[in-house]
């Protein structure tokens, strides 16, 4: 581990924000009593705005 690297790029960089965002909607879209807090916005644009917004914090 380089210490010259930042926290965003040890832990994978856009790609692992994207997939760790893509399983958790997947998820949290098929679980029978979560999904309805999720129906009124596409699982796209939810993980899109929410890796956006991780990685801006990091």
């Amino acid at each position: 581990m380089s210490i010259d690297k930042t926290l965003y790029d040890r832990l994978g960089g856009k790609e692992t924000y994207v997939a760790v965002h893509r399983i958790f909607y997947d998820k949290a879209y098929a679980h029978p009593w979560l999904k309805q807090y999720f129906t009124d916005k596409p699982q796209e644009v939810l993980e899109s705005q929410q890796t956006d917004f991780m990685i801006q914090l990091m």
